[in-house]
């Protein structure tokens, strides 16, 4: 190399390097996490008598928004090996949730199941298996037993399924006439629902065809704003954010069932744009770091925070603290929703540190010397 192409090579410009983690969004997965924690607390200890506490579900809508947007953004510009994107869907998803199927179980087995969704001991096999299946949320009965926030698992998994159909579309259609392809089959579906399975909300909300929008919607900006810490992207954002919150305020307002979910999604869409571009991609203080770490962990307290939470109330009605099925009145009410989301999250960190991580970590390494 001559000395003109070695000044070519060091002035040229270089790839900017992506961060491992974005943590924007880990501060998203922790305040979707916290949103659903309280969601629950407000059932179990307000029996839902806190008005604003009763959306906490919209936090499911960002994880799969979340979903979409990860995955188009990690392989839109490489070619999807289906074997290895299986493997690590698996690897992500399973370690975890399999530990809590069985320690649920035993539960069960034990008679500490749950009051909403009592289980007599010759129903747990069907109900085991159709959830290490994750085709628990297609069934009824199975839908919202074990723990009933788990019927989202079943979601999230069938949107790993088509991912690989939707990608190869989304290439060919781009963003917004894929989003209206999938918008129409949406309201499609639900309409069919409606009118063929009335009062089967299952089979609206537990399958992908009722809300494959939100996790669409997800994959579509990964190709409209892909490197989440590109400052001219920030333009794009600030638009989309104010046509999301458009499109959540008209369909809102119209009070039409079928389009009301989009509202909804819309707007979760608009807080996702907002964690997204209003939030640094690197965390700049440890305030920060610690928000982004508990998002790592969201997934696992995702998944037993209701349990952490109801032991936490059942001991201090066993002490005494706490009279079941009664008001406590808003100071001690207040006291354990604060303890309830605490102890959640504590929970949900340990199985993280304990559980996910380290089961996780195994198996990719075994994978990567298979």
């Amino acid at each position: 190399m001559n000395v003109t192409e070695h000044a070519a090579s060091v002035n040229a410009p270089r790839p900017e390097k992506r961060p491992a983690r974005l943590a924007n969004l880990d501060v998203g997965r922790m305040a979707a996490c916290s949103a659903v924690i309280l969601h629950h607390a407000n059932r179990d200890v307000f029996r839902d008598r806190i008005g604003f506490l009763l959306h906490g579900e919209l936090g499911v809508q960002f994880f799969m928004i979340l979903s979409g947007y990860l995955l188009t953004r990690a392989h839109r510009d490489r070619a999807l090996g289906l074997a290895d994107y299986l493997r690590k869907r698996a690897i992500r998803i399973l370690p975890a949730y399999y530990a809590a199927v069985l320690g649920v179980s035993a539960l069960i087995l034990l008679g500490l199941g749950s009051r909403n969704f009592p289980l007599a001991p010759e129903e747990l096999p069907w109900h085991v298996v159709s959830h290490l299946l994750l085709i628990h949320a297609w069934f009824g009965e199975t839908a919202y037993s074990l723990v009933s926030v788990w019927w989202s698992m079943s979601l999230e998994w069938q949107y790993y399924m088509i991912f690989p159909l939707l990608l190869p579309m989304l290439a060919r259609a781009r963003p917004f006439p894929f989003l209206a392809i999938v918008t129409a089959l949406s309201l499609g579906y639900r309409a069919f629902i409606l009118a063929r399975f009335p009062g089967q909300d299952h089979l609206l909300w537990g399958i992908f065809a009722g809300r494959m929008t939100e996790f669409a919607a997800g994959m579509a900006l990964a190709t409209l704003i892909p490197h989440a810490h590109e400052p001219r992207a920030r333009l794009l954002g600030a638009r989309l954010f104010a046509g999301a919150c458009g499109l959540a305020l008209a369909c809102l307002g119209s009070g039409a069932f079928l389009f009301r979910e989009l509202g909804r999604q819309s707007a979760v869409f608009a807080v996702f744009l907002g964690f997204l571009l209003l939030l640094p991609a690197i965390p700049r203080t440890r305030l920060g770091s610690g928000f982004a770490f508990l998002g790592e962990a969201s997934y696992s307290t995702y998944l037993i925070h209701t349990l952490a939470g109801k032991a936490l109330l059942a001991a201090a009605a066993a002490a005494g603290l706490l009279a079941p099925g009664t008001d406590p009145g808003f100071a001690l009410g207040a006291f354990f929703l604060l303890a309830y989301f605490v102890v959640g999250h504590g929970a949900g960190t340990l199985c993280y540190l304990f559980v996910e991580r380290p089961a996780s970590r195994a198996l990719s390494a075994i994978g990567r010397r298979s």
